[in-house]
């Protein structure tokens, strides 16, 4: 388990927020490229049980679902 000063320093590095794309990465893999997806709109939560955010990949451009926990 990381410490509160460990999680804020993987949150707040640069390659976590795709500077220099104008995106923010999603931390998991697309399942055909194998290529980190990112969050399509970053500060939209869907309200369902559970939770989801829209992922899309930069390579093939398929959109899914990230469950938030």
């Amino acid at each position: 388990m990381k410490t509160l000063a460990e999680y804020h320093e993987s949150i707040f590095r640069p390659d976590t927020y795709g500077f220099g794309t104008g995106k923010v990465m999603a931390g998991v893999l697309c399942n055909k490229c194998k290529v980190e997806l990112y969050y399509q709109n970053p500060n939209m939560v869907l309200a369902s049980i559970p939770p989801k955010r829209t992922v899309v990949c930069p390579e093939c451009h398929d959109m899914s679902y990230k469950i938030e926990g």
